[in-house]
């Protein structure tokens, strides 16, 4: 009897290897291209956060407290507690953090004085909302509802071009730079007092790499203000 690739497991099959690596590459290009590079830079950037989302770069430590349980000896009372002192690393992510800054950076200069007035009113807002929604998890790090941020940030920019009459020709470009670096302020650099509850060895700005929330926040920024350009 010959074998044959039944269509439950031909479907999700077809959908990993072919659908799916097309939609992702047609998506970055989308995005590139709104934001206004060309598709061979789209594709050189996107490597290069690929790449870039193992590399953490070490900035300062700071000193942490850990309680913790000690079994006794003969000579000590029951589970008697000490502390040991440790030392938490914090660290920017290349791919998930300083890249997507320096292109927000890299757009942010290429506005005019008009626009570049709307990205900061826009940026205020981003980096109000990430930081009342932005959570500590214990053990993790720095945690926020994902689409919020993205919604956010397309929202506030649209609302800013339309108050200062800038027009929706740069809004991609508008709302990925306030997203980018509203997350990267109030989600996690306004919260680097609270590192020492977090109780992790190192924590990572952007330490999701790729798909971090920093990143994440730019593209689906750049998708959801297409419907409005």
């Amino acid at each position: 009897m010959r074998g044959r690739l039944f269509l439950p497991l031909a479907l999700p099959l077809l959908i990993i290897f072919f659908i799916i690596p097309f939609l992702l590459a047609y998506i970055v290009l989308t995005v590139g291209a709104v934001l206004g590079f060309t598709p061979l830079t789209t594709l050189l950037i996107y490597m290069a956060i690929l790449v870039g989302s193992i590399v953490n770069i070490p900035i300062t430590e700071i000193e942490k407290k850990q309680i913790m349980d000690q079994r006794p000896s003969f000579f000590e009372t029951p589970f008697q507690q000490y502390n040991e002192k440790k030392y938490t690393t914090i660290a920017i992510n290349l791919g998930g953090a300083l890249i997507p800054t320096l292109i927000s950076i890299y757009l942010i200069f290429g506005l005019t004085p008009i626009e570049i007035l709307a990205t900061l009113s826009s940026l205020l807002i981003v980096i109000f909302v990430s930081k009342a929604f932005s959570r500590i998890v214990k053990g993790v790090g720095i945690a926020m509802p994902m689409l919020i941020p993205p919604i956010t940030a397309v929202t506030a920019s649209l609302l800013a071009t339309i108050i200062f009459s800038t027009g929706q020709a740069n809004l991609a470009k508008i709302s990925f730079a306030s997203g980018v670096l509203g997350v990267l302020i109030g989600a996690d650099l306004l919260n680097l007092h609270k590192i020492k509850k977090v109780g992790a060895d190192t924590i990572s700005i952007g330490g999701a790499g790729t798909f971090d929330g920093i990143f994440l926040t730019g593209v689906f920024s750049v998708i959801f203000s297409i419907f409005f350009i």
